[in-house]
């Protein structure tokens, strides 16, 4: 199975390489999402398909959003610290991150970061979604950037910079709580 995924890679990778200097990322992620979903159709029997689709397009989509993202040298210098400091508060759960298969590395939202720390409040917050098994690393950075209707449209990040971090953390909580 690893190497099959091997030679698909090699093979889209002439591809990516030819549109990319035309589209950008999620332009890119869109195309193949399309193309899984006209395989797809309607049919019953790849409805794991169509999910697939979907959730590849709102991750891309996710990594560009309010900022986009560094990487953890840059998010070093940001915090004023080194880069395995950086990669072992994301171990700890004190960072949000993701790891980027393709280059081995983790890469950090930058709309995290405020005045050189961490926004306020965020690390209390992670402290509590941390005690949820079943949130991974793009569980925890979704739960930040999704609208709710609790929140009247809202998201938990926007309610974190205007400093209601009581509120987030009751948020929090609900979530993680079965």
């Amino acid at each position: 199975m690893a190497n099959d995924i091997k030679e698909l890679s090699a093979e889209l990778r002439p591809i990516v390489v030819k549109f990319r200097r035309v589209f950008g990322p999620i332009e890119l992620a869109s195309a193949l999402s399309d193309a899984l979903l006209a395989q797809a159709g309607r049919r019953p029997d790849r409805a794991l398909d169509r999910a697939v689709a979907r959730g590849l397009m709102v991750r891309e989509a996710i990594k560009e959003e309010e900022g986009g993202h560094i990487s953890a040298e840059e998010a070093g210098r940001v915090l004023g610290i080194s880069k395995p400091a950086v990669l072992e508060r994301f171990k700890k759960g004190q960072l949000l991150g993701w790891r980027e298969p393709r280059q081995g590395a983790v890469r950090f939202p930058v709309w995290q970061f405020a005045d050189g720390d961490l926004l306020a409040g965020l690390l209390e917050v992670l402290a509590i979604l941390a005690q949820a098994p079943g949130i991974n690393d793009w569980g925890r950075i979704v739960f930040f950037l999704n609208r709710r209707n609790s929140l009247k449209g809202k998201r938990p990040l926007d309610l974190l910079r205007q400093g209601k971090v009581s509120t987030i953390k009751r948020l929090a909580w609900a979530d993680v709580e079965p």
